[in-house]
């Protein structure tokens, strides 16, 4: 039997989570938007052809949110409510203060243009 979305009832599958469910398109659907690229499952998945800049953070941006469901599966959903930007914008962030200590500047730069972006009032 399987599981079903706890956010809009479909079955809960690995790409479900990570690319398809309506809640986790406003931030594909963002990056998009930033990158004037259009974000699909495969990109996300095998990466890209236009550099490796953009493949670390489709990466990046996949883990945080498969990271945010299995946090959110093993809360008790009723006492605790985990907000998925949070958790993205929280992992975004150490990612680019440790891209700042390495001296990656191009790196520290696209993560932080990805942080405004995704998350202009926060």
């Amino acid at each position: 039997m399987s599981k079903s979305c706890n956010v809009c009832g479909e079955v809960e599958t690995e790409m479900h989570i990570i690319y398809e469910c309506r809640f986790v398109q406003n931030i594909w659907n963002k990056i998009s938007q930033y990158l004037n690229v259009r974000i699909t499952a495969e990109k996300i998945i095998f990466g890209t052809n236009l550099n490796w800049i953009l493949n670390n953070l489709l990466s990046q941006i996949a883990y945080s949110i498969h990271k945010y469901w299995i946090i959110r599966n093993e809360e008790n959903v009723n006492s605790c409510e985990v907000d998925l930007e949070v958790v993205v914008k929280n992992d975004l962030k150490y990612k680019a203060s440790i891209f700042k200590f390495i001296k990656n500047m191009q790196l520290y730069k696209e993560y932080n243009n990805a942080l405004v972006v995704l998350f202009p009032h926060r």
